[in-house]
């Protein structure tokens, strides 16, 4: 075997999704095997070339690029361009470009198997198409075979049976509904992806359909959700592992000299689920023995539990060492072995190399053999990517690099060593990552200017007297710089409302007060509504700014001066309301829901409104001298669950005289 143990083949991806991951997975086995290193490169959300795609891409030791199909032609263009330009082979994923090898999955292939299931085995004789509304390739290709195949087994193609989903997962349930009151005999829905199957399996259920009893129901992509849930979406699985190991012996192939074929069609595999259970055996359909789903649910909920806990860790990180050390206690759960964080210094004007800024930077995180390791002092260019001592770490085995953009400028860049999942983890460790960096930088930059301003009041202070006015302006100064800082402990930086040590403080200030008068204090505990969802549809840059928006609606409700407004945590706000009771509460609650409801903020991926909603605990009681504020936020807290588990999108009321339970009021039309 030849050594190339200084080679490195870089893969450019539109995101660390599933599709992805699964390519990934395979095409680094093939080139570890041969001791090749893999460093995937992600974020191509804009129009621009990526500074760190940049300078990898002029790293001499680059052999090989796979690319996957792009967001759109300038994104090809963007990237094709440096890779024209570097002569080194090119294996495409999912698009056929000529002069360049392809793999992509053979669409015809799949479908034909798929309507076999669902018109041979299944027996469907009225099935339906649910399709997006975007028009790709490969949709195109999948809508002509469902057409033809149902063609060749002399059924009409019924067109009104052809509908779009529309651009969110809601619409698509929802046409599916209607699809079934116009068309009751229909007995199978066709989707184009998994992610449609599972809520046209919704709509059916609503329509008083059963699945796959009355209709059957299949998808398309083989992601791994839609397989843990009940029933299974019968899919077709594009063997996207084996792409990728395809692609890599391509490039094996062309670096020997071997023949290489241009364009490889991979075979897909029908998976035939319980939405699509053959006829003759629909009417005793039981959830499947199966560990692998089981399994595959244990380390969804594992990993989504983690990010969780990592979320709320960087969240309270005030320094760049306290990043340090949240960091690497995720990394063993996360399945992380390697991990670089690089920052960058903000220079005035960065300056440039062939034309691409770069920045002063340094290293903050080297996370090796499950061990941290000691930083050295000292700075490097940007586009070196990592210091001197690491640039090997670039050739073994796989690197996943993800930049970290801030809102004003690059912060830095990523490099992670994982095995994919089901979680899309980089995507989640990435944008938390930007949120507290900009934090803590701000903190530092505040930091640094009331230690310079310490400085020049302590250099000025021998000549007072020809110096005083510059002294109490620098006093002044350092007085604001002093109060800010003070401000940012007791804020919540994303929503710029009250943090938990603020919410401590305000008990303790007013619970004497109401002990000593005998009056009553009110506690609302807010959740926006499956606000995870939320963010796995629209990203996490999105889920920030409906949590300001919530914010926003929480502090025009409660327009008391003793009013608190508090992000409790996550997706939970708290509201404090001295001397209110339950009443004076509910008039907040009911405001909150209206104004949020009048910011319409789309929310697809909810089961309960297409527009993200809050579920309201409320308590009020008269404390009482042995009592604490844990109680009245444990009473909240009940009233709070009772709200989410009688459907969500409701308030619900907690009082030491009664309970009762509310529905939020329709305000939409009003």
């Amino acid at each position: 075997m030849a050594d190339w143990s200084q080679r490195i083949v870089v893969a450019v991806a539109t995101g660390f999704d599933i599709y992805a991951s699964l390519v990934l997975n395979g095409a680094r086995a093939v080139l570890e095997e041969h001791g090749v290193g893999l460093v995937a490169h992600t974020d191509l959300e804009e129009p621009v070339m990526p500074a760190t795609l940049a300078f990898l891409m002029r790293n001499p030791a680059v052999c090989a690029v796979i690319i996957f199909c792009p967001r759109s032609a300038e994104h090809d263009r963007l990237v094709n361009a440096p890779l024209l330009a570097a002569g080194v082979p090119v294996v495409h994923i999912g698009q056929a470009v000529p002069g360049h090898a392809s793999v992509r999955a053979d669409n015809a292939q799949g479908m034909t198997e798929l309507m076999s299931l669902v018109l041979d085995q299944c027996e469907a004789r009225h099935p339906a198409l649910l399709q997006p509304s975007f028009r790709q390739p490969d949709i195109v290709k999948r809508e002509e075979i469902y057409r033809a195949e149902i063609a060749r087994r002399g059924l009409a193609v019924d067109e009104y049976r052809i509908i779009a989903e529309g651009p969110s997962l809601n619409d698509a349930k929802q046409a599916t509904r209607q699809l079934l009151e116009r068309h009751p005999d229909t007995d199978a829905v066709v989707c184009m992806h998994d992610w449609c199957a599972m809520v046209a399996i919704e709509g059916c259920l609503e329509a008083g359909k059963r699945v796959p009893q009355d209709v059957v129901v299949t998808g398309f992509d083989n992601y791994p959700i839609p397989s843990i849930t009940w029933p299974g979406v019968a899919t077709v699985d594009q063997n996207l592992e084996e792409q990728g190991t395809t692609a890599a012996h391509m490039i094996i192939a062309s670096l020997t000299g071997a023949e290489v074929r241009d364009h490889v069609k991979a075979k897909c595999t029908v998976l035939p689920r319980g939405s699509a259970a053959v006829a003759g055996a629909r009417q005793d359909v039981v959830p499947p023995r199966d560990e692998r789903v089981a399994r595959l649910a244990s380390v969804h909920l594992r990993l989504q539990d983690e990010l969780d806990q990592l979320d709320q860790a960087l969240m309270r990180c005030r320094t760049l060492d306290d990043i340090c050390a949240v960091l690497p206690e995720s990394f063993t759960v996360l399945g992380i072995t390697r991990a670089f964080l690089v920052i960058y210094d903000a220079p005035a004007e960065p300056p440039t190399l062939h034309g691409v800024s770069h920045h002063v930077a340094r290293l903050l995180l080297d996370y090796r053999d499950g061990q941290t390791h000691p930083v050295p002092e000292g700075t490097f260019p940007s586009c070196d990517l990592l210091p001197e001592h690491l640039r090997d770490e670039l050739h073994r085995g796989f690197l996943a690099v993800q930049p970290l953009q801030g809102a004003e400028r690059p912060l830095g860049h990523l490099f992670l060593d994982l095995r994919f999942g089901p979680v899309p983890i980089i995507a989640n460790i990435e944008s938390v990552l930007n949120r507290t960096l900009e934090v803590v930088s701000s903190i530092q930059a505040l930091s640094d200017h009331s230690k310079t301003l310490e400085r020049l009041v302590a250099q000025r202070s021998e000549d007072l007297m020809t110096e005083i006015g510059i002294r109490r302006s620098a006093e002044r100064e350092l007085r604001r710089a002093n109060a800010t800082l003070r401000r940012m402990e007791v804020t919540d930086g994303l929503t710029e409302t009250a943090n938990r040590r603020a919410l401590q403080r305000h008990f303790a200030m007013h619970w004497p007060q109401h002990v000593e008068s005998g009056r009553e204090l009110a506690v609302l505990l807010v959740d926006v509504d499956h606000f995870k969802a939320y963010n796995d549809r629209y990203g996490h840059l999105r889920g920030d700014e409906a949590l300001r928006a919530v914010a926003s609606c929480l502090r025009r409700s409660a327009r008391r001066p003793d009013d608190l407004v508090c992000r409790f945590g996550g997706e939970e706000f708290a509201v404090v309301l001295p001397f209110s009771g339950e009443a004076q509460a509910l008039t907040v609650a009911r405001r909150f829901a209206r104004l949020l409801a009048q910011m319409a903020i789309t929310h697809a991926a909810s089961p309960v409104a297409p527009v993200v909603t809050a579920s309201i605990g409320v308590a009020a009681l008269v404390p009482a001298a042995e009592d604490t504020s844990d109680r009245v936020l444990a009473m909240a807290d009940r009233a709070l669950y009772r709200a989410k588990d009688e459907g969500r999108n409701r308030i619900s009321t907690e009082s030491a005289a009664h309970d009762s339970s509310l529905s939020v009021p329709n305000i939409s039309a009003g």
